[in-house]
């Protein structure tokens, strides 16, 4: 027998009790032992207990008051008061309670279960086994199956200890940190009802124990599933399915609950077939960042709250974990036991996953949340008649003669100019051969949006293409004399003359000539490097180029470029526009459209690609613009700077005219010489946009938008203080990088030529 001192002495893993009985010798010194130190609590409601075993046994005489006192004191007559029941001594807490015996102490406990849980099933639970992996919310769970004895035999597993943060949604005293949860929960569940069988695994479900935990002592007839592991989510779904056994999964959020019927459907896919398309063999020894595309389906992110959803964006910003509300935790406990009994009971037999959405399901009914409308910028597409009306009537005003353009030139000569690079790969673009001349029109159709609402940027892209023209011409034996113009959407016309002129040197990047939002490798760059891409740069006078290959001013930018795009995530217009209209998420969508931002072009991480698509959300990016959020909307394009060797940056002189089509030149320049030299490049000029944008009237800002774009232009001026006096064209990233993973799709030929 333990010693007394050994009784009395409580570890931090101890969690049973100790079932002492008044009528065995040994014992009775104990309980007599306990009874008279003054550091052990007493507590002896026998009477109340036989009370309510006399009601629950004889409901037809409806005993109260003087007859119930009468029938529990004639009751007591025929037995020992010290001897009958059990003591039951938690070291934990030194106290000493005095109960029923076992039978009728478990009978009278459950009896208000009856009728809803019938005595005949009552008896058919006893006999059940369920195993509760993770025990965060899996406590409110088992502690629901124990209360209503919905099995006769709980293994919980969890490896974690009580901390902190856990006590917002676990039940548990300031003096349980520290422990394991296992041992918290057991220990509750003692308290409630020291007969019911439990068996702990305090180091977590593993694979070492796995066995042990589904079959010692009889198998498993239900698992419920509240890990956070990946591995051990697919894993005990595995042996679930092998063995015939459904699996419960609460989400504590939305009052989801998941449930798989392997002990009907033995052939079901684990987890509804939604990690079917993944290899799950190798899963044990996979990056939490790998992990990623297996848990977001089990996570359903889809089908999570809007504000589980936003607080994705702010996991390591404003919050530091995943947020779990005591509500969610204590309803997830409720549906998930309720659906575990009544699978046992034969009353549900299906699988799939189910919501108890209280948002949805008690709110006010009058109120509607105020639904955000995009601003739209209506502009029909250009007609091949007003085309070629418009240039007729040029052609007629300048008095233009022919030019020499071949018909068998033409599409191979356009096909490159159709490779200049355009804001969101929008392409704002159409030529028009007419009489072996070239003319440039401004399709607004494609680029008109709050993001270019004055055409500033379709202007560079426009600029940039005409001087595609001019560098490409030479390659077919031509000369491309340009003249801007602003005819209404007919920007600029060119004369196309035979010449034996020798091709620009960046004529031949043309086709070289990409974005690469890759994350740069240690490089220097060279001063011969930077001198050749000033060259080709200020060959056209009043533009300049700057390089910054100083870390300071890098990491600098980078900030300033973080908040930029912040900026324009948060907008609720802007933010519209780049998911909706730029933003292409699969294969398909960028073959059928062949413009827009590839997704595999943005180079993402798994993570990163998550938290676009949560991003993408418009009800998502609301919750974070009312939580003053959104730090995290920086990092992706703040880090891929910081990976760089340098920022490039094409100036202008401040008396050029952006409908000169001149900045668009030097952008292009830039960037074709970048890439020839072996540098990738990666735009990154959404501050210089906003910069000057603030400078002009109905910009469509708000305040706070305008205070914003300021302090991180005081901030960007500080860090290249050449913008003080030249205006900012064009930034970009240099790298030295491996191969990018995709290139964006371009129109086709005939979606941007017209034959006139």
């Amino acid at each position: 027998m333990t010693s007394y001192e050994q009784i009395l002495s409580c570890g931090k893993e101890q969690w049973k009790p100790l079932i002492l009985s008044y009528s065995v010798d040994s014992e009775r010194e104990i309980i007599d032992s306990l009874k008279a130190n003054n550091s052990v609590q007493v507590y002896d409601e026998l009477r109340s207990q036989v009370a309510e075993l006399l009601k629950s046994r004889h409901p037809e005489k409806k005993l109260k008051g003087d007859a119930l006192n009468e029938a529990v004191t004639n009751f007591l007559k025929e037995q020992d008061t010290q001897e009958y029941g059990v003591w039951v001594f938690y070291p934990w807490s030194r106290r000493l309670v005095h109960l029923l015996p076992e039978k009728d102490f478990i009978a009278t406990r459950i009896s208000p279960n009856n009728p809803k849980i019938t005595r005949s099933e009552q008896e058919l639970l006893r006999n059940k086994k369920v195993g509760v992996v993770g025990l965060s919310v899996g406590q409110s769970i088992s502690l629901i199956l124990a209360m209503e004895r919905i099995c006769g035999e709980l293994r919980i597993a969890d490896h974690d200890i009580l901390e902190l943060a856990n006590l917002n949604r676990i039940r548990a005293g300031v003096h349980s940190m520290g422990l394991n949860k296992c041992v918290i929960v057991a220990r509750e569940i003692m308290e409630i009802d020291p007969f019911f069988k439990l068996r702990l695994y305090p180091e977590g479900m593993t694979r070492e124990n796995a066995e042990a935990f589904f079959n010692e002592g009889g198998s498993l007839d239900l698992i419920v599933d509240e890990c956070d592991s990946v591995e051990i989510k697919v894993g005990l779904r595995h042996i679930a399915r092998k063995q015939g056994i459904p699996v419960v999964m609460d989400m504590s959020d939305r009052g989801t609950i998941d449930v798989e019927r392997f002990d009907l459907e033995p052939e079901r896919p684990i987890l509804h077939g939604w990690l079917d398309h993944l290899d799950v063999s190798n899963i044990g020894s996979l990056t939490n960042e790998e992990k990623v595309p297996y848990m977001m389906p089990i996570f359903g992110i889809d089908t999570i709250s809007k504000r589980l959803k936003a607080s994705m964006v702010e996991i390591g910003e404003s919050i530091h974990t995943w947020p779990q509300l005591a509500t969610s935790v204590a309803m997830g406990g409720a549906l998930a036991a309720d659906t575990v009994r009544r699978i046992f009971l034969d009353q549900y037999h299906d699988s799939g996953r189910y919501f108890i959405d209280l948002d949805q399901l008690i709110s006010d009914r009058d109120t509607q949340e105020e639904v955000f409308t995009p601003q739209e910028f209506p502009c029909p597409e250009l007609r091949e008649e007003d085309i070629r009306k418009q240039a007729t009537d040029l052609k007629e005003k300048l008095g233009l003669r022919p030019g020499d353009l071949k018909d068998s030139d033409l599409e191979a000569l356009v096909t490159e100019l159709g490779q200049a690079p355009s804001a969101g790969n929008n392409q704002p673009w159409k030529w028009l051969a007419m009489d072996g001349n070239l003319f440039l029109f401004h399709e607004k159709a494609r680029s008109w949006s709050w993001t270019d609402f004055d055409n500033s940027l379709a202007m560079i892209s426009l600029g940039a293409a005409l001087e595609s023209l001019r560098l490409a011409a030479p390659k077919y034996g031509y000369e491309a004399v340009c003249q801007v113009v602003h005819e209404g959407q007919l920007i600029a016309v060119a004369e196309i003359r035979n010449s034996q002129l020798q091709p620009d040197p960046l004529a031949a990047g043309i086709g070289l000539r990409c974005s690469n939002r890759k994350k740069g490798l240690e490089a220097s760059i060279p001063d011969t490097d930077i001198s050749k891409i000033r060259e080709a740069v200020e060959a056209i006078p009043g533009l300049h180029f700057h390089c910054f290959p100083s870390r300071e001013t890098v990491l600098g930018i980078a900030d300033v470029v973080g908040r930029a795009e912040k900026l324009r995530f948060m907008h609720p217009q802007g933010h519209y526009e780049f998911f909706k209209d730029e933003m292409r998420w699969n294969d398909q969508e960028a073959l059928d459209t062949r413009n827009g931002l590839d997704i595999k072009t943005l180079e993402l991480s798994e993570t990163q690609r998550v938290g676009l698509e949560v991003s993408s959300d418009p009800a998502v990016m609301d919750l974070v613009r009312r939580w003053q959020g959104g730090r995290a909307l920086e990092k992706v394009s703040g880090d891929a700077v910081r990976s760089s060797t340098a920022v490039g940056l094409v100036t202008c002189d401040k008396d050029i005219d952006p409908l000169s089509l001149i900045p668009g030149a030097g952008a292009l320049r830039a960037w074709i010489a970048s890439n020839m030299l072996q540098w990738a490049v990666h735009p990154i000029s959404a501050p210089l946009f906003f910069i000057n944008r603030i400078e002009k009237p109905n910009n469509l800002l708000s305040e706070q938008n305008i205070q914003s774009i300021g302090q991180f232009k005081n901030d960007l001026f500080k860090i290249i203080p050449i913008l003080q006096v030249e205006k900012g064209v064009f930034m970009f990233r240099m790298s030295k990088a491996e191969t990018p993973s995709a290139l964006s799709l371009r129109f086709n030929t005939n979606q941007i030529l017209i034959r006139g």
